[in-house]
Formats: C-alpha cells, structure tokens, sequence
C-alpha cells in the first residue's frame, strides 16, 4: 500500500512534468528562450499552475541544454549540468534522482527530471525539472505509519516516519541502509526478522517502487 502512494507520488509529478514538456509553447521557448517575454510569461504560469495543482509545496523548474536553469517558480537559476537527473533526462528518459543537497537550499531532496524533445530532431533540448523536499516523503510515511521509511537506490535514507529527514544539511547525519538485507537480497520484495537492538525483533517487510526503484521499508 505504501509503495502505491509512493508511485502514485512520483507518477503525478512526471505526467505534469511530460504534459508541459509536450507542449509546442515549451519548445518553442527552449529553441528561443530569450526572443519572447510574452510566451516566458506564459510558461510561468502553466509551470505555478503545476505547483498549485500537485500542492506540495515544491518548485518547477525549466533547464537549458548547457544545464542552466532558464526559468523556475521560485529561487535562484543555477547550473545543474553535472547533476546525474540532467544528464539522464538529456538521453530520453523521465529520471528520479537518489537524495541530494539542494544548492539553493541546503536541504535533502530528490529532482524529478523529464526530457523537452524537439519533434523535429528527436532530440533532447533541455529538461522540465521538480525538487521534492525529503520533508513532504516524511509527512507522507508520518500520516500512514509509525515506523516506515524510504531509502534511495543507493541504499541511502530517503524519509523516515519518525523523524523529519530532509529538515537541512547536518540537521540529521546521514544513515546509510545500504548493508542492509532489502538492499542485499536481489529481490524486488521481501519480509524477515531482525534484532533492533533494543532488546526485542522487528519483521521488516520491503518492496521496491518500479519507476524510482527506492525501497518502501516497513517494521
């Protein structure tokens, strides 16, 4: 069940993202991203129409080729070119990243990334971009759970039901999961015991979620 919600989470954000990414305005700007105030202030709207209707809070961004941001909801535009979502979006495909540090923020978050493709070319001309803070996984697990949580690929803490993860770089020290049984299975799901360390076992059940392949852990 928490896997779903998970997907379904991530699904809205890349549907809005490739709904935009499709549109002949979105292109038009990325092939002229300087030549027309009017069609950028357009875009502005549709991307703050976006936040408004996913409503968690996080911004949309879009990014040129050269992986400088052109236009965002709110913040600062920053190079993301060396960012592993920019340069998978920029090969094709819709991409969640594994946790990082926001740089204009400082807090965790994941970037979920889809391609703008130019028809006529069949290639990548930049990338439709949403942070989603590690704070809003949180309050998802919180509202669900007491004791859940989500790692990244890596096997790194994505979000925990207890605790607010994603608050800021060095509120919380990094867990790394990655020796753990539901990332050293090779299995997609699983259930066994495991001693906490608190004098009792817990049964920790896992699933992978398909699109980000992070692990959805429950004890």
């Amino acid at each position: 069940y928490l896997q779903a919600e998970f997907a379904r989470i991530i699904d809205n954000n890349i549907s809005s993202l490739n709904a935009l990414a499709s549109s002949p305005a979105t292109i038009m700007y990325m092939n002229d991203p300087t030549g027309n105030a009017e069609l950028e202030a357009d875009l502005l709207v549709q991307m703050n129409e976006i936040d408004a209707y996913l409503g968690d809070g996080n911004n949309t961004c879009i990014t040129g080729a050269d992986g400088m941001q052109l236009l965002r909801t709110k913040g600062d535009l920053v190079d993301v070119s060396e960012r592993e979502y920019f340069i998978q979006a920029m090969q094709g495909n819709p991409y969640v990243s594994d946790i990082m540090i926001s740089k204009s923020t400082g807090s965790r978050q994941i970037t979920i990334a889809v391609p703008v493709t130019d028809s006529s070319t069949n290639t990548a001309i930049g990338i439709l971009q949403r942070n989603y803070s590690l704070t809003d996984l949180h309050e998802f697990l919180a509202s669900e759970t007491d004791d859940a949580f989500i790692a990244d690929r890596t096997g790194m803490l994505a979000a925990h039901a207890a605790y607010d993860y994603g608050e800021g770089d060095g509120k919380h020290e990094e867990e790394d999961r990655s020796t753990s049984v539901f990332m050293t299975s090779g299995l997609d799901e699983g259930c066994y015991t495991a001693d906490t360390g608190k004098g009792y076992a817990a049964i920790i059940a896992y699933v992978k979620e398909p699109t980000t392949q992070f692990t959805v852990v429950c004890a």
